[in-house]
């Protein structure tokens, strides 16, 4: 189900107010050509209007600073030259000055973490965690038990929560939001719309568009507060 013209204009609202009450940097990189591959040219949720209207709007209703600023591209979220985009803006705030960086093919250094370090830091802080994927050369088997056993418990409350929600009769808006729980919603009954949802290109460690760039809780808080949105 495609967003309509007046829908985009309240998620575009309800995303300018979180983002204009941010203190960090923030730069948010708009696609012009759809914002899934299914809103590209000739597929089923092509629609021009809307996608302009939710562009237009967070231009318009975004504050801009030095460090929150906008910026439109020529491209559909799933061109490869948007994700180049991204990697390059990623670099710029990262690096503290503007590179060449579609040239940057060697890794930025980063701190070390042991796995014990990775257990013990607190899953609600805000602070960043910076790890390479050589820290874990054998996938999933390495993670500590401690940090998967947080994640469940919190999923399963997630998901409590979630049905009692449909018990309610409540309607649920937001699934699919990037975090790679969209099928855990379906399990725990489905959900009545999917909204705010990237398909395709950007996914990492099969957790969704949100998990390399959140903390599990920040993520899910937005899709919680999405929920309320309507």
């Amino acid at each position: 189900m495609r967003t309509t013209v007046d829908e985009n204009k309240k998620f575009a609202a309800f995303i300018a107010d979180k983002l204009n009450k941010s203190s960090s940097k923030v730069r948010v990189c708009l696609p012009q050509k759809g914002i899934t591959v299914l809103d590209s040219l000739d597929k089923p949720f092509h629609d021009p209007e809307a996608t302009a209207t939710l562009v237009n709007e967070m231009q318009k209703l975004i504050q801009t600073t030095e460090d929150r600023q906008v910026k439109v591209y020529p491209y559909n979220i799933n061109d490869l030259e948007f994700a180049d985009v991204l990697v390059d803006i990623f670099l710029e705030i990262s690096l503290g000055k503007p590179e060449d960086s579609t040239h940057l093919r060697n890794p930025v250094s980063e701190p070390s973490l042991d796995l014990h370090d990775v257990s013990t830091l607190n899953p609600s802080s805000h602070e960043t965690i910076c790890y390479s994927p050589s820290n874990y050369p054998d996938g999933q088997d390495q993670l500590p038990t401690t940090t998967v056993a947080e994640t469940l418990q919190k999923t399963r409350a997630i998901l409590q929560h979630l049905s009692d929600q449909i018990g309610k009769g409540l309607p649920m808006i937001g699934a699919g939001a990037g975090t790679g729980i969209s099928t855990k919603f379906e399990e725990a009954g489905g959900v009545d719309l999917i909204v705010v949802y990237n398909s395709g290109r950007f996914r990492m460690a099969g957790r969704g568009s949100l998990a390399g760039l959140l903390l599990f809780a920040d993520a899910t808080a937005i899709v919680i507060d999405i929920t309320n949105l309507f």
